[in-house]
């Protein structure tokens, strides 16, 4: 997992050039027991400055989502996390 960090400010993965959490990531057996909420979440607010002013870019809600990809969220949860972070 260590080679597998986002960066900024395109949020693709530096070791494999994916959009970060890229698929290596993702394929971990259970994220949440390997403490990446409070990694994701120092990071999100910022993904979602970055990304949600790019042209054809995502929006709050969809950064929230690939970020979280492990927390069932729904839309309007997702919406509350990603105004809660911008």
């Amino acid at each position: 997992m260590a080679t597998h960090v986002a960066g900024s400010p395109d949020w693709r993965c530096r070791g494999c050039g994916q959009p970060w959490p890229c698929p290596a990531l993702r394929a971990m057996p259970d994220p949440a027991s390997q403490d990446l909420l409070p990694v994701v979440s120092a990071l999100l607010t910022a993904a979602i400055r970055d990304l949600r002013g790019r042209p054809g870019g995502p929006d709050p809600i969809d950064v929230v989502r690939r970020f979280l990809w492990w927390l069932p969220l729904s839309h309007d949860e997702a919406r509350a996390i990603a105004l809660r972070m911008r």
